[in-house]
This record gives structure tokens, sequence and C-alpha cells, in this order.
């Protein structure tokens, strides 16, 4: 898969792929001697993930972000279905088994700001 991606970001942006991997952060992974080959690759896979999709990555930040907060506000759990964002659909594990729902959708409520999300 890096190497895959490492031709595609290459011929996305019209630069050899040796050029890619003189990136500081790619070149401070390949050079860092402390890590096994197997961190290496996940290192590499998840930087050059954020180079082949910034948009996507984004979004994908800014949700753990979110459902960091509500974790750490209400204990509940949110997940994606779908980590490309493709099903409409958010997971919500709350902290207790049977919540008292009113209580509960108020604490998200004053959690989220929803406008700028339902646009």
């Amino acid at each position: 898969m890096v190497k895959r991606w490492l031709e595609e970001i290459a011929r996305k942006k019209q630069i050899k792929h040796e050029r890619i991997l003189q990136l500081p952060g790619i070149k401070d992974i390949l050079n860092d001697k402390r890590l096994s080959p197997h961190q290496k690759g996940d290192k590499l896979y998840n930087l050059l993930y954020r180079i082949r999709y910034p948009v996507l990555s984004g979004y994908q930040d800014k949700f753990k972000k979110l459902a960091n907060h509500i974790y750490h506000k209400t204990g509940a759990k949110l997940r994606l279905p779908d980590p490309c964002f493709e099903c409409n659909e958010i997971i919500v594990e709350p902290k207790e088994k049977l919540p008292d729902v009113k209580k509960f959708k108020k604490q998200i409520d004053s959690l989220i700001d929803w406008k700028p999300i339902l646009k």
C-alpha cells in the first residue's frame, strides 16, 4: 500500500517518488533508528494517507476531536460505521445501558453546535 500511494502521490503532484521520500516527516520516520520496520511502515502509511487524502483526513480528525470531547464529558462513545463518511449514521454508545434519553440528548446538545454540522 505504501509503495502504491507513493506512486499515486508522485503522479498527482507530478514529482518523482524519491522527492516525496525526502519530505521532513517521511525522512524523519525513515531515519528513526528506534522504530522497528513494522512501526516505520505504520507511521509511513498514516502520513501518506494524510497526504493522499487531505480533506478526508481533516474530517476524520474533526470527528475524532468531537468524539473525544463527548466521551470526556458524558462517557458516551461515538463511532462511524464507515470511516470515509459514506454513511449518514453515527453510532452512539452511552455510558449506561439504559440512559435517561432526555438527559443524554440535553448533554449532547449542550456540547455540540449543530448548525455548522447540518449545513
